[in-house]
């Protein structure tokens, strides 16, 4: 995988808490970045998945993953440099993009065509509902300090003394949703009908968290908890969450085929 390194750096001693203290090759250098092709990314996963047909009404589909992925950058560009830009495999933890568990169950019910009168026949035959459930376990974040506590001039890399990269634990995920449609010919040709659809997303209007502050300025890593986890709050607070995925939506339907 591609990261950017400052290569202007020299390590010219440690701290008493091990962090490290630069110097610069060139001083009249402020960076000389350079892409490599260095990093590393691990996947490993297990995967179950069932999908089967009951009669002639409804069907199932339910899928569940194991997985666990490793890496040791996020991105090239300079705001995901390493914490410690002469030790850049200290960076290697938990992928921002790592879930643990993911869960996802549909389900297809064909409604049958009812005998009686024009009502039964008409409105109340052939409606399709389909259910979606979908769970995930949280994904990690990266804890920063918001400011260059190591001294090699970068203020969005860093992390407290002594804290890996994406110890922080972020929200769980959970959402269901359901579609009710019917079609309806308007015409003796097959191929001419109006399809009514009713969706409702997060149905439940479960409150999914998105993002959170991960800047913890000043604190040390001793004063932020543990396990590291966001929390309800003021956005500005340290660990607070800053945002949350759409609540309930409604989402209404009308297709005219011909």
């Amino acid at each position: 995988m591609p990261r950017t390194r400052d290569r202007n750096l020299y390590l010219a001693g440690r701290t008493p808490s091990g962090s490290p203290i630069y110097g610069f090759v060139d001083p009249s250098l402020v960076n000389n970045f350079t892409i490599e092709s260095a990093a590393n990314s691990y996947y490993n996963g297990l995967i179950v998945q069932v999908n089967r047909r009951f009669g002639q009404r409804w069907a199932l589909n339910a899928h569940y993953t194991f997985s666990n992925a490793i890496d040791e950058v996020d991105d090239w560009h300079v705001d995901y440099t390493p914490n410690d830009q002469l030790n850049a495999r200290a960076d290697r933890g938990l992928s921002p993009f790592n879930q643990k568990h993911r869960f996802v169950l549909s389900a297809v019910w064909q409604g049958p065509v009812l005998d009686g009168g024009w009502f039964q026949k008409r409105v109340l035959s052939s409606w399709t509902a389909s259910p979606i459930i979908s769970a995930n376990s949280a994904r990690p974040f990266n804890a920063l300090t918001g400011y260059d506590n190591v001294g090699d001039g970068q203020t969005n890399t860093h992390r407290p003394a002594g804290a890996g990269r994406n110890i922080g634990i972020g929200p769980n995920y959970f959402s269901t949703d359901f579609r009710l449609a019917r079609a309806f010919k308007w015409s003796r040709e097959a191929s001419r009908s109006v399809t009514l659809s009713a969706e409702v997303f997060n149905a439940l209007n479960y409150t999914n968290f998105s993002t959170i502050n991960n800047i913890v300025g000043t604190l040390p890593l001793s004063a932020l908890p543990h396990p590291l986890v966001g929390h309800r709050g003021n956005p500005t607070d340290p660990l607070a969450f800053t945002a949350a995925f759409d609540p309930r939506q409604f989402q209404f339907g009308l297709i005219f085929t011909f």
